[in-house]
């Protein structure tokens, strides 16, 4: 077997609430900008290709307080054959990196990474996700944030690089 590996292409796409930008791990990748307004209830932005979709969620169901934690999460939807890689991705591969950028007084926290499935590529042994994953990050805000005068936004900015792969049958020697 052997790896098929995509990158898709760059595009703008405006986005309702979150500002993500998002970048596979060859050639460019996805950008799309906003911010978020308010974080009382979920909120969603999505960046598509053939391959995969990736779409930003926040949670903040008491929006956002000092010593609340909120989650967001890059939802990563792959299609059929296709997959990405868990955070110790085995022979080869690369895991997702979600590199935050907040606001002063709010911190993310690590990936809270589901249980991998073992993608076996011939005598490789490779950890990742097929279908559905959510990467979830938790989100604390301390006293150190000050969001300003009457403001109730929370900008947030995330690059997220990830590999997507496809499995490919290679001919037995002789065939």
């Amino acid at each position: 077997m052997a790896l098929d590996c995509f990158c898709p292409r760059r595009f703008r796409q405006p986005i309702s609430a979150i500002i993500l930008i998002a970048v596979c791990a060859i050639s460019t990748g996805l950008k799309a900008e906003n911010s978020v307004k308010n974080l009382s209830s979920s909120a969603t932005t999505q960046v598509s290709s053939p391959q995969a979709s990736a779409e930003l969620l926040a949670y903040a169901p008491e929006g956002v307080q000092v010593g609340k934690k909120l989650m967001v999460g890059l939802q990563i939807t792959h299609a059929p054959e296709w997959h990405t890689y868990w955070k110790n991705s085995g022979d080869s591969g690369q895991p997702t990196q979600l590199v935050w950028t907040l606001p002063a007084g709010v911190s993310a926290g690590e990936i809270q990474w589901p249980t991998p499935q073992k993608i076996a590529i011939g005598t490789l042994a490779n950890y990742g996700y097929e279908g559905t994953v959510l990467l979830a990050v938790p989100l604390e805000v301390s006293p150190l944030f000050q969001p300003g005068f009457l403001a109730h936004t929370l900008d947030v900015k995330l690059k997220a690089v990830w590999l997507v792969c496809r499995k490919e049958c290679i001919p037995e020697e002789g065939e």
